[in-house]
């Protein structure tokens, strides 16, 4: 849990109406205050999304036709907005005791209020050694599911994996281990593979993040494909979801996905993106579901309702 003063830290800077950013790193609890100097954020660059529950399922099931015949995975995603009841301190103690494992966030970028408990690693790099780390993080059901993996979930994962692999390995990087297992992550769980390598140089961070995000987990595969698929049925900006942000030291640099995230304002009207990735197997009314049970507990503690 948060300290007090950490609640308060973030209450405060928050009234002031400046641009901050607050991290706290995973498995720790104390907030790490961030500048321009070693805070890293990047939007995802595609846009568009729909908020209608009938659109989204219409949409959904227009895609799925479309994979069928081609082959791949598109991600798209939805909007739930509401208003909070609660002080953000309140809401970020809440959401970052749930998420332990997390890189967690809490800022206001250009004006935007921002809160993020991401459980996706996109890069860890020790700038000593070159050694790095990432994972391909994809599939998705209730955290208490201790049953075998469906077809449609792990060949979503596999995407992932396989695009990262293919990255590395064009940029001349070595994979030096991958290992696989369930993630769990608060109230869901996923498919991880941790990818550990080596041969990464600073110069090449530049290139291996373009290269890499956004992910298959966060937009699709073939990504050229998957962001006309978003083009065409998200109608909402992403903003800063699906991008990514972390934190940079002089022999480090940490980033994740900016996923498990809502923007709000200074009303207090908030706004959570949620998205699920879509297949040929994909079923619309499950993908629907899906969105809202990765959506739930952030929902919970920005406004203390269950929404749909």
């Amino acid at each position: 849990m948060l300290s007090d003063a950490d609640i308060a830290l973030i209450n405060d800077l928050w009234h002031e109406g400046h641009d901050f950013a607050l991290c706290r790193l995973p498995s720790q609890d104390k907030l790490i205050q961030l500048n321009g100097d070693n805070f890293i954020v990047n939007p995802f660059p595609s846009q568009y999304q729909s908020t209608c529950k009938t659109d989204y399922i219409t949409g959904l099931t227009q895609l799925i036709g479309e994979l069928k015949k081609t082959g791949g995975k598109t991600v798209i995603a939805r909007t739930i907005s509401g208003i909070m009841t609660r002080d953000l301190g309140i809401v970020a103690n809440e959401f970052f005791s749930q998420n332990p494992r997390a890189l967690c966030l809490v800022a206001r970028i250009n004006g935007d209020g921002w809160i993020a408990a991401s459980p996706e690693l996109l890069l860890d790099v020790n700038l000593d050694t070159g050694h790095f780390k990432t994972m391909a993080l994809a599939g998705t059901r209730e955290a208490d599911n201790t049953d075998e993996w469906d077809n449609k979930n792990a060949k979503e994962q596999q995407y992932v994996t396989d695009f990262i692999v293919d990255i590395t390995h064009d940029l001349g990087l070595n994979i030096d281990s991958l290992k696989t297992e369930t993630l769990k992550s608060n109230n869901i769980a996923h498919i991880c593979t941790y990818i550990q390598g080596s041969g990464l140089t600073k110069q090449m961070i530049a290139p291996l993040l373009d290269n890499l995000s956004p992910t298959p987990a966060l937009c699709g595969t073939p990504r050229d494909r998957a962001l006309q698929h978003i083009a065409k049925y998200e109608p909402t900006p992403r903003k800063l979801y699906g991008g990514y942000f972390g934190i940079s030291t002089d022999n480090r640099v940490l980033i994740y996905v900016m996923l498990r995230c809502a923007t709000f304002n200074s009303s207090g009207q908030f706004t959570i993106y949620t998205g699920g990735g879509i297949t040929a197997l994909s079923d619309p009314i499950a993908e629907y579901r899906e969105t809202a049970l990765k959506a739930r507990p952030l929902l919970m503690a920005l406004s203390r309702r269950n929404h749909d």
